[in-house]
């Protein structure tokens, strides 16, 4: 699947996000239906873990993403890490219902939408940065994805730790947000 770029911001942003679900669907491809839900170690997280938790994030993020916080009251992020779903076909089911609503904001809009503001954890952004933030978190997520199909296929697992975005850091990783969104305001804190 090449990528090829256009004059078009919003062509572009799609085409990234395709480019991202299909390389991770074709990593997940290569994995046994027991190996999704295997670790590498109990700081790492399982491909389920990881895709449950990118669908919580799409599911956040993309609803009524021109009306609402993109980071929804009712989001619970630690519970992504918990209870993956119980086999292949439930996990596809929910990957394909997140990209689905993610498809289905952006394809109506044109690039004469993009100056729009959305709200992200109470930050207003213009839609442009709002969702290449997202864009880039999900290629990060993907990343892990491949992470974990490399560290199943070879003996080499050291080298495929999860940062910590796992269950139990949801305050470390929204700390470190501020951190670097208002970095002299949380020092003089």
């Amino acid at each position: 699947m090449a990528l090829e770029f256009t004059t078009s911001h919003l062509s572009d942003s799609l085409s990234l996000f395709r480019y991202y679900k299909y390389l991770a669907e074709r990593a997940m491809a290569q994995v046994a239906d027991e190996d999704l839900f295997l670790a590498s170690d109990e700081q790492s997280n399982s491909i389920a873990i990881v895709a449950k938790h990118m669908a919580g994030n799409m599911r956040s993020r993309w609803t009524d993403f021109l009306t609402s916080d993109g980071e929804k009251p009712d989001r619970n992020r630690d519970s992504e890490f918990e209870n993956p779903p119980k086999n292949r076909q439930e996990l596809m089911r929910l990957w394909e219902e997140s990209w689905a609503r993610v498809f289905n904001a952006l394809k109506p809009l044109n690039d004469s939408q993009l100056s729009k503001r959305v709200m992200i954890r109470v930050r207003s952004f213009q839609l442009h940065p709002g969702h290449i933030t997202n864009e880039h978190r999900l290629h990060l997520r993907v990343d892990l994805v491949i992470c974990n199909l490399k560290v199943l296929g070879s003996e080499i697992g050291s080298s495929g730790h999860n940062p910590p975005t796992g269950k139990g850091h949801s305050e470390t990783h929204l700390l470190d947000c501020n951190l670097r969104r208002f970095p002299t305001a949380m020092h003089l804190a």
